[in-house]
């Protein structure tokens, strides 16, 4: 008994350690937006607007222009405020869940990859915030749903509601939705709610879905890069912030093609392959830690397969990783929880805290290529930063 609770304390602790190590230089780098006076990756993906007509990804740009005009409240200050909030409930969820899960090393196991969002953030900061973390609390609050006890279900709401503000934000949320009524349909199988009630969230989600991805292909860039800047110019931001996020939603102003093949030089693709590799360590263990293979290849098919497109037509490769790595490890966790997963053979402590520090060490670039140091070097940087 004194050997079990030793070790829970020893997973607590390093289950601590990841979030500090991992959630400090994101919050640090959030601040420092703030100094500068914004980022346009971080803060201009979320500030897309309707200034130059209807957009795709514009809907969060324009709630956040009107509740900054309403409130008073620097649109600046309010973005980043916002980020800070959704970042906290984020963590908030994922702390919930692993107080609340029977097997905290499966948890380990499953996050012990370069791949997981947060140690991806942390390992390189430039792909942190971005609006595929509505698709993150969404599937965290069915997680923890199925975790809390029966007859509560209050999270399928918050859920629905992450969800579609998620699809609108940006179309990947809306490309992981059946992942999403997948965990749906797993709380139904677990009795949360009746099948007329699965029917119905299930097709609000895929209305939702088909809805963001039809409207972000028909309204897919603006004509003029100043429609979408100047509101943001007259509410405080100098116009080189509108250079980054803002200026790749003009139509004919950037060569996505183009900027997708400049980076695949051969040392970058071999630099992405090898943490590709170790990142997906987990999930050919994961064929041995669980009897249900099938269900494993599934939920592979799932989450990963809709996101190989965006490798021909965009340059982001590490978050197209990492974004089908978060919700392959959701799905796995909550199929789990729900009883159709059962664990074969427990993953080895001494592999899966290897994994661990590996995975800390090396993170994709949110490019094409990789960062030696990854997370930790990441950490050291912030403490450097503010001292």
């Amino acid at each position: 008994m004194s050997h079990f609770k030793s070790q829970s304390i020893t997973h607590s602790i390093a289950f601590s350690g990841i979030l500090i190590v991992t959630v400090v230089p994101v919050l640090a780098r959030l601040w420092f937006d703030f100094l500068i006076r914004g980022n346009g990756w971080r803060q201009g993906d979320w500030l897309i607007n309707s200034g130059s007509g209807p957009v795709r990804r514009g809907i969060i740009g324009d709630a956040l222009i009107w509740l900054s005009d309403t409130s008073s409240i620097p649109l600046l200050t309010l973005t980043i405020a916002v980020q800070v909030g959704i970042l906290a409930l984020l963590i908030g969820l994922f702390i919930l869940v692993w107080r609340f899960h029977e097997h905290r090393l499966l948890i380990l196991f499953l996050i012990a990859s370069p791949a997981f969002f947060l140690i991806q953030w942390a390992g390189e900061v430039q792909g942190i915030m971005r609006k595929e973390i509505f698709g993150y609390l969404a599937m965290m609050s069915l997680l923890l749903t199925a975790l809390s006890r029966s007859n509560r279900t209050f999270l399928v709401l918050p859920a629905m509601a992450f969800f579609v503000v998620g699809c609108f934000g940006n179309i990947i949320n809306a490309m992981m939705v059946l992942p999403f009524c997948v965990g749906l349909f797993l709380l139904y199988d677990r009795g949360r709610f009746s099948q007329r009630a699965l029917i119905g969230l299930v097709g609000v989600a895929l209305a939702t879905a088909l809805s963001a991805i039809g409207f972000a292909l028909w309204f897919q860039d603006v004509p003029m890069l100043a429609g979408i800047c100047d509101p943001l110019v007259a509410r405080g931001f100098e116009a080189i912030f509108c250079d980054e996020a803002l200026r790749w939603i003009v139509d004919g102003e950037v060569d996505h093609l183009a900027q997708v093949a400049v980076r695949m030089t051969f040392t970058n693709i071999a630099q992405f392959l090898i943490v590709a590799l170790i990142a997906l360590v987990p999930v050919v263990l994961a064929f041995r830690v669980f009897t249900e293979t099938r269900t494993l290849v599934w939920y592979l098919v799932l989450t990963f397969v809709p996101m190989f497109p965006l490798y021909a037509v965009a340059t982001d490769w590490g978050r197209w990783l990492s974004i089908p790595y978060g919700f392959w490890v959701i799905l796995v966790l909550l199929s789990h929880a729900s009883g159709r997963l059962t664990m074969a053979k427990v993953p080895s402590v001494i592999g899966v805290y290897a994994m661990l520090c590996l995975s800390l060490l090396l993170s994709h670039d949110v490019s094409i290529g990789w960062d030696i140091g990854g997370a930790v070097a990441s950490f050291s940087r912030t403490l450097g930063d503010f001292l």
